[in-house]
This record gives C-alpha cells, sequence and structure tokens, in this order.
C-alpha cells in the first residue's frame, strides 16, 4: 500500500500544514519573503510551502518552528491562539481575558491599573 492510499492523504496534510504556518507567521506580522530569508532560505521558500509546491524537511520545519518561538507540538496544537505580537496565550491566559471582558468598566480599570501597579514594582 502506497503512503497516499487509505487513511493518510498527503494533500490534506500539506493543506492543514500551510494554513497553520500562514496564521502563525501573519499574526507575527512577518511576511513570507522576510521568514524565508530569516531563515537563509531562498525568497520564495516559505511562499513555496504555503502554496503547497514545496514541504520543509524535518530540520525546515524545527527552524520555522525556533524563528516563530513556539514548540513543534505547539505548531499543530489547532487551539493554540497567539496574542498580537505573536506570543502564544495559555488556556489561563484564554480565561483571564474571558473574566476581564465579563467585568464593568469600572472593575476593569481597577484590574489594569492594579497590573500597572505590578509591572512598575518588577522594573
Amino acid at each position: 500500500m502506497r503512503i497516499n492510499e487509505g487513511f493518510f492523504n498527503e494533500d490534506y496534510y500539506m493543506e492543514k500544514f500551510a494554513q497553520r504556518l500562514t496564521q502563525l507567521r501573519e499574526a507575527r506580522g512577518i511576511s513570507a519573503r522576510a521568514l524565508s530569508l530569516a531563515l537563509g532560505q531562498s525568497k520564495s521558500y516559505i511562499n513555496q510551502i504555503e502554496s503547497k509546491k514545496n514541504f520543509p524537511k524535518m530540520m525546515g520545519f524545527f527552524s520555522i518552528c525556533e524563528y516563530l518561538k513556539i514548540s513543534p507540538r505547539d505548531f499543530f496544537e489547532s487551539d493554540i491562539k497567539t496574542a498580537p505580537d505573536g506570543t502564544n496565550l495559555t488556556p489561563d491566559d484564554l480565561e483571564y481575558l474571558k473574566l476581564y471582558k465579563q467585568a464593568s468598566k469600572m472593575k476593569r480599570m481597577k484590574i489594569k491599573a492594579y497590573m500597572d501597579g505590578l509591572l512598575d514594582q518588577v522594573h
């Protein structure tokens, strides 16, 4: 049996991989060209992956993950959310955000003031 037969559908996984790479890259505001060059590849390297014309080798995949500051596992975790600055949000982070959004405006202002005070203590 060939690997493309049966339960393994190569096209499906290439599509999912390309979508996830695009999602993570765009969440960090990185162009495909900039990521390609940062990885020491040709300027079209990431574009070829995202358009499913090419697939990275294992070390290429690890380099992509390292550049994006995520683990290989996080790359495939579909429920991983990213903040606008590209950092991963944990389930606890998402729960705090949910609670924050449910709070009244006055409570949000108090939470912000409290957090600002904590950050001032750190710096």
